[in-house]
């Protein structure tokens, strides 16, 4: 049986507008229950915090030039509709396993639980 990988775009933009994009892939692909689970936990249909879900999806504002400054936050913006399921993994990419990324967003439960005070702490902003 072959594999199927999901590829789900994110992204960071800061109050200038300057971006850093990435990629999470998946091992499997996800059902419409799977992906209501994680929409239902996002802020204004797509807003999250990357470190409060404990897998290995880097916070992309850390790598940008001149990090922090006024115009950076804490949120990244998960494009579930521009997921797409390939056969093969991505070059360079880290594979998350999808039942340990689903459940890590029922663990958020809802937009409301994202700890965005200590990610504020954390980034120093």
């Amino acid at each position: 049986m072959r594999t199927i990988y999901t590829v789900i775009p994110y992204y960071y933009v800061d109050a200038s507008n300057y971006k850093q994009y990435s990629e999470i892939v998946l091992r499997g692909g996800l059902s419409n229950t799977e992906r209501t689970v994680i929409a239902s936990t996002l802020i204004d249909e797509g807003m999250f915090i990357p470190f409060d879900l404990g897998l290995a999806i880097p916070e992309l504002q850390t790598l940008m030039e001149g990090f922090p400054s006024s115009d950076d936050h804490v949120f990244h913006m998960l494009d579930l509709h521009g997921l797409s399921e390939q056969s093969e993994i991505p070059d360079q990419a880290t594979v998350i396993e999808k039942d340990a990324f689903v459940a890590a967003f029922a663990r958020i439960g809802t937009p409301q639980c994202w700890d965005v005070a200590a990610a504020v702490n954390r980034l120093h902003l």
